[in-house]
């Protein structure tokens, strides 16, 4: 279980960037979930964490540099692709949900890799322990989407919660 406070402070740290690659508010709850579980980090430093990963995979997907281009030939050494079809970075939720189906096969020296790429040295752990428990991301996942999907979203808490966060001041920053 996570509690509000955790989830409402790795919203504002991580929302913005994680929306500029296309994860969504259901996907971001499964992650911090996941990640809190795993850690008791809080949620300021899952959200500081997450606002650094998804700027790192971006970075790497882009492949502007040198260094992202050998990182990237390491996620595709590893079948992951961050990018689609068309040449557009995936969402920080579809890589790790791609790189879930491989991780429990990966070697120690492959995971610790993809998490000090992904994460830096400073959020690599926050990484490798949201992979771990990838599963609770994917069942929280689902269950804040179907509090979006509510019919009477009044009542849902999940929507409560975040429509509260979206008034605040610091959202909107």
């Amino acid at each position: 279980a996570i509690e509000m406070d955790d989830l409402g402070q790795a919203y504002q740290k991580a929302s913005s960037t994680m929306a500029s690659t296309g994860t969504t508010f259901s996907q971001m709850t499964g992650i911090i979930t996941a990640a809190q579980e795993g850690t008791r980090a809080g949620g300021e430093a899952i959200g500081t964490a997450f606002k650094t990963i998804s700027a790192n995979l971006a970075q790497i997907g882009s492949g502007l540099t040198g260094q992202a281009k050998n990182k990237d030939k390491f996620f595709n050494g590893l079948g992951v692709q961050l990018k689609d079809s068309k040449g557009n970075l995936k969402s920080t939720y579809q890589i790790m949900d791609q790189l879930s189906k491989k991780w429990k096969t990966m070697s120690k020296s492959e995971k610790n890799t993809a998490a000090l790429y992904a994460g830096g040295k400073n959020h690599a752990n926050i990484f490798a322990a949201t992979m771990d428990n990838w599963d609770t991301a994917k069942k929280a996942m689902a269950e804040s989407q179907a509090q979006v999907n509510l019919r009477d979203k009044d009542h849902g808490s999940a929507y409560q919660e975040f429509a509260k966060q979206k008034q605040s001041i610091q959202f909107q920053l």
